[in-house]
């Protein structure tokens, strides 16, 4: 999909900076997209096709068809009064179930974040038993040494040694 974005902001001549400023986004969520760190969210698909109007949703998400659906005006022009709601029902049906398929989407991940953040709770009791161990073996293995020698050293650069086994 980046690569349909960045065909889009080309064609409409624009920089980066002025897309994201256009279709209302911040300028680091192109970047990020752009660069492929991320990709784009349900909102900023909505935002890019209610900003660009004329633009193929088709072609901007699954890259079939042309990229700008045919007007009797120039392509590249966006019809006057033209919006997200007078465009024809079967679009419009098309767009719900690609929203529902991304929301049926993002829906799973949480759920997937849901059972690993479970599986870590699980598991970060027994982490924690572990290092208590490990604390508690530390602890009771200095209690079993035992002292053989003490040094007392005096200012007068003399010491005294003690040996408790004597």
């Amino acid at each position: 999909m980046k690569d349909r974005i960045i065909k889009l902001i080309e064609s409409e001549g624009l920089t980066a900076s002025e897309f994201a400023d256009r279709v209302g986004v911040q300028r680091s969520n192109i970047s990020h997209v752009l660069s492929g760190r991320n990709q784009p969210g349900f909102t900023f698909i909505q935002k890019i096709l209610e900003t660009f109007t004329n633009l193929n949703s088709r072609w901007l998400i699954t890259g079939q068809g042309e990229m700008y659906e045919k007007s009797e005006m120039n392509e590249h022009v966006e019809p006057t009064g033209s919006n997200l709601f007078s465009r024809d029902n079967d679009e419009l049906e098309e767009n719900r179930s690609v929203k529902d398929e991304i929301v049926e989407n993002k829906s799973d991940k949480l759920d997937d974040v849901d059972v690993l953040k479970e599986e870590i709770e699980q598991k970060e009791p027994e982490n924690k038993d572990v290092e208590q161990k490990s604390e508690y073996t530390e602890r009771t293995s200095q209690m079993k040494k035992s002292i053989s020698k003490v040094l007392i050293f005096y200012e007068n650069d003399t010491f005294k040694e003690y040996n408790p086994a004597e």
